[in-house]
């Protein structure tokens, strides 16, 4: 029963002219229509008594007409579904009485806006390239896409780099740096596989000069 004749989705003239209530008294009923509760809960032959100053909701009808089960408790009280188990609706325990609150006919939406490199860490760091073709399909915010994301290089490198080193040296060719590297995965048209050899030499001489050697060595192993 309902005071409210904006909550009915469609009504109609009811076959019952009268309530009669627990203390001996009747008031009228004008009409008898269809509730959307909510998605899940869709209430029929719901009374419209103007007079009441409270929508009441029968408890032994409602499981009846849509197959679920209230369970009460000392602050609130849950709806749930007989068949799937999930919580269909709830409300609030207040003056002895439970508050359940329908939806509204017309839902607020809300959307929020994703910067570009919000979705760059959401879909796993691609290339700038990638997303510009994402966009195309998919409503991202727009096509600029910056390359300024920190992990990116990280993430591409083979291993971390070097610590800052504190040797100095005072002599020529007293502090040397080599890097073996090889080999090759790719080969020659000679069908060779060629390692490097990558030298750095300090020559102290009348200031500072850094002289740098690359040798390829062939690997026919």
């Amino acid at each position: 029963m309902t005071l409210d004749p904006t909550l009915f989705a469609h009504s109609h003239p009811s076959n019952i002219s009268v309530l009669n209530l627990p203390n001996g008294s009747s008031v009228p009923i004008d009409s008898t229509g269809t509730i959307l509760f909510n998605k899940d809960i869709v209430l029929h032959d719901v009374f419209h008594v103007p007079s009441f100053r409270l929508n009441l909701l029968s408890a032994s009808k409602i499981t009846k007409s849509i197959h679920c089960c209230v369970i009460l408790f000392p602050n609130f009280c849950i709806l749930q579904d007989l068949a799937t188990g999930k919580m269909i609706g709830w409300g609030k325990q207040s003056g002895g009485l439970y508050f359940m609150s329908p939806a509204r006919k017309s839902p607020t939406t809300c959307s929020t806006t994703t910067t570009n490199t919000t979705w760059h860490y959401r879909l796993g760091h691609p290339s700038p390239n990638r997303l510009r073709s994402i966009s195309k399909f998919f409503p991202i915010t727009n096509n600029q896409f910056s390359n300024n994301c920190n992990i990116c290089p990280l993430a591409k490198q083979t291993r971390l780099p070097f610590q800052c080193s504190t040797i100095s040296s005072t002599l020529p060719f007293q502090l040397i740096h080599y890097n073996i590297w090889g080999p090759h995965k790719h080969t020659t048209h000679l069908g060779a596989h060629y390692s490097s050899l990558s030298m750095m030499i300090l020559i102290i001489a009348h200031g500072y000069f850094l002289c740098h050697i690359n040798l390829m060595i062939q690997n026919c192993s």
